[in-house]
């Protein structure tokens, strides 16, 4: 069999196979034998007529058909170990040529990454504060989370909560009509549906019914702009949220908080945490945005970009799937193929690829590892507090073999980003690398490769 190889661009590689006509003639009469098994071929038991015969009735064609794929399986395999070289996904067949049989295969290689100086990338802490103000503010929130509102018989006020039915009109047109509709009176017109709206009920009582016009802006980009609406509004009911007070008492129904002065430190510890995690998060998009900015190369072949947007497709079905929906229903409902779809997916698709390639990159570079007992730790860990069903099928899909290389990419992403992070904010010395434990990641075996038809 004689093999030879062109290199293409994109980090991949056509594949020349000729096959030995000895080698294809063998595999026809096999082929001839198990198709005679099955058809029935007049003065001859089954798998008893000639190769002549079978080729007479059935056509070479069909013999080829027979065939085909596992000679063509079989001639990859071998052509591979041939030429050294390591397909990352599926050879996409290129082209047959039958007789003499030669073979052409488009084969996928590895990726090629050439990082910048990563190094070199600095983006200083920001110290995190938080006012007394602030603190306020989320206690407040808290106090109103946990007030009840209670009807009270008296004049309507600002901050009340009105239970109305109400119908408004511009001209003949009905822009309204609401039973038993609720609105928080609001003393800032920048909430209200129109200029004057809440404060046109101030002041009324449950049972009472109001009339009053007012005028949609001229600048509201309303198709009503500049018109006036007739509003008749009935009030059935007038809520006022009760008012708790702040102390020691309050802190206690929150949690186990002895006093309000507990309490505040708490939720000043939380708006830090908080804070903290908002600028993690966009200090690690910078890095990432730095890290791409400043990498030299970064090639690969096409199919790792169809495969991330397969993933990205089957991503959104789980989602859609929660909520009783397909993903064809969905596209449907927004007028889009499928193939249209994955076009709008490939910018994000492609931007994705590229950043976990140059973190492949970074991991490598850093000497970042996963170890066996970390991906452990770690499926425990996501198996704590669920009970003992969702634990029993948890445990299933994640200690397997796919299982378990999922939990491993995912915390050497992870290792790696607080890498970038520390390095960027000069926690890291810029000289040597900081070394982590070498146990390697657990692989999942490659499948077999067999070549597809493009």
């Amino acid at each position: 069999m004689k093999v030879s190889t062109e290199p293409l661009e994109n980090c991949q590689v056509l594949l020349t196979i000729e096959v030995e006509p000895e080698r294809v003639e063998k595999q026809l009469r096999r082929g001839a034998r198990q198709l005679s098994h099955r058809v029935n071929i007049p003065g001859f038991r089954k798998g008893k007529a000639p190769y002549e015969i079978v080729v007479a009735m059935l056509g070479k064609q069909a013999i080829y058909e027979e065939i085909l794929e596992d000679l063509v399986t079989e001639s990859y395999r071998e052509a591979l170990a041939q030429t050294q070289l390591k397909p990352i996904a599926q050879a996409e067949l290129e082209d047959i040529q039958l007789e003499p049989m030669v073979i052409r295969m488009r084969v996928p290689l590895s990726p090629e990454v050439k990082l910048g100086d990563y190094r070199s990338i600095r983006i200083p802490r920001e110290e995190i504060t938080v006012s007394e103000a602030e603190v306020d503010e989320a206690l407040e929130e808290l106090r109103q989370s946990r007030s009840q509102w209670i009807e009270v018989d008296r004049p309507a006020e600002y901050g009340d909560l009105l239970t109305l039915d109400i119908k408004g009109t511009i001209g003949d047109e009905t822009v309204m009509d609401q039973r038993d509709w609720e609105i928080v009176l609001a003393r800032d017109p920048q909430v209200e549906l129109l200029p004057g709206f809440d404060t046109s009920f101030i002041g009324m009582r449950p049972g009472e019914t109001r009339e009053f016009t007012l005028t949609y802006p001229a600048n509201s980009g309303s198709r009503w702009a500049g018109r006036e609406a007739h509003f008749v509004a009935t009030l059935k009911k007038i809520q006022h949220r009760e008012q708790i007070e702040l102390n020691d008492q309050f802190a206690a129904t929150v949690g186990d908080f002895p006093t309000l002065a507990a309490l505040r430190e708490s939720i000043r510890k939380g708006l830090e945490a908080q804070r903290e995690m908002e600028m993690r998060s966009r200090h690690l998009n910078q890095v990432i945005e730095a890290l791409v900015k400043g990498a030299e190369l970064v090639k690969y072949p096409p199919i790792l970009l169809e495969q991330e947007i397969d993933s990205m497709l089957s991503a959104q079905e789980r989602q859609l799937s929660q909520r009783n929906l397909r993903l064809d229903d969905y596209l449907k409902l927004n007028q889009m193929t499928r193939e249209q779809y994955r076009e709008q997916l490939r910018p994000q698709a492609e931007q994705r690829l590229v950043r976990n390639l140059l973190l492949d990159a970074v991991a490598e570079a850093e000497n970042i590892s996963v170890t066996p007992e970390e991906i452990t730790a770690e499926i425990e860990g996501l198996l704590q507090g669920l009970d003992a069903t969702a634990r029993s099928e948890f445990s299933r899909l994640l200690n397997n073999p796919i299982g378990r290389q999922i939990v491993a990419n995912d915390l050497l992403t992870q290792k790696t980003l607080n890498r970038l992070l520390a390095i960027a904010r000069g926690e890291v010395e810029s000289n040597s690398a900081q070394v982590e434990p070498t146990s390697p990641v657990e692989t999942v075996p490659e499948p077999e490769r067999v070549p597809e038809k493009s």
